[in-house]
């Protein structure tokens, strides 16, 4: 029977070895290469899920994302004062690390030339700066 390949799950492999070049050395590092050495698979697998570069980093960029919005949500539990959901949030993001948001700071770079990645950071930032001015607000 043939081996079945789930290509979503596949593409966020190589999207996170991608992003892993970029937390350790920057976006400028990601060749398709060096995440074929990350990801332990080969060139071609890299080229036949992402034909341009351009499209594994607006992956990383979006992977990147979803992780820091997941963190922020385990950190919140629902009921608490606002207080308490702002101190969490704030911690969660502190929680990242260094290289993880400069790796953000990295990808906002490149949103000037990406409007995918600009797309998504706008986005991004904007649901973050309502939600702490929320926060804010209520805790006020």
């Amino acid at each position: 029977m043939p081996k079945r390949v789930d290509h979503d799950a596949r593409r966020e492999e190589i999207a996170r070895a991608a992003l892993r070049l970029c937390v350790r050395e920057g976006p400028a590092s990601v060749t398709v290469g060096r995440v074929a050495a990350e990801a332990e698979i080969s060139k071609g697998l890299v080229q036949h899920y992402f034909p341009a570069k351009e499209a594994l980093l607006r992956l990383a960029a979006a992977v990147q994302r979803h992780d820091i919005e997941s963190a922020v949500a385990a950190a919140v539990r629902p009921g608490d004062p606002p207080r308490t959901t702002l101190r969490q949030a704030l911690l969660a993001l502190v929680d990242l690390g260094t290289e993880q948001i400069l790796t953000g700071h990295a990808f906002l770079a490149s949103a000037a030339a990406n409007p995918e990645i600009h797309r998504l950071y706008r986005e991004g930032l904007s649901a973050a700066t309502a939600a702490v001015a929320r926060l804010v607000a209520e805790a006020h």
